[in-house]
């Protein structure tokens, strides 16, 4: 609640610079590797030379964000982060092969504290949380004024991707 306060209110300030994506990676492989393993998912990392210009700190706290939820919301398969290319743009996806989001559905999630409602393929413990990591995605996102858009199918899985700008890679 605090970090939505502080990003509504001005507090938080984009610093932009080009860096690799791999940066970002290794910390996500590090931070989530192990809790993936213990629910059986695999975690694979993909566009680790891949550089782009933005807030590397920013953009790792969304991409936490979305991998975090992944892995949560995923019993079986794998969660993939990628950084591909698409023209002058990079694209760092975060895909997963998860329980999906109804059509229904998929415009509230970015609100605050909004929870997909309960399904029986969702375990309590699932429940984590307080309807606010994609609310924060969301305005951080906006803030760097990077498009962020979700695509999603019932019974097989979601992705996030989130649009950056390429960058020079740093000599």
């Amino acid at each position: 609640l605090l970090d939505i306060t502080r990003i509504d209110s001005g507090g938080v300030e984009v610093h932009p610079q080009a860096f690799e994506v791999g940066d970002i990676l290794r910390k996500i492989r590090l931070h989530f590797e192990p809790t993936a393993f213990e629910k059986g998912l695999a975690l694979r990392l993909r566009g680790h030379l891949r550089v782009v210009h933005a807030d590397p700190l920013l953009v790792e706290r969304i991409v936490r964000n979305l991998v975090s939820n992944a892995i949560r919301y995923t019993n079986d398969g794998t969660v993939l982060v990628s950084c591909r290319q698409r023209g002058d743009k990079a694209l760092l996806q975060v895909w997963d092969t998860g329980l999906g989001i109804r059509a229904e559905e998929q415009a509230k999630v970015f609100d605050e504290f909004y929870q997909v409602p309960n399904t029986s393929a969702v375990a309590p413990h699932q429940r984590k949380g307080l309807g606010l990591g994609l609310a924060i995605v969301k305005r951080l996102a906006d803030l760097m004024n990077a498009p962020l858009a979700l695509r999603s199918t019932p019974g097989r899985g979601t992705v996030f991707t989130l649009e950056l700008p390429l960058g020079k890679a740093p000599r």
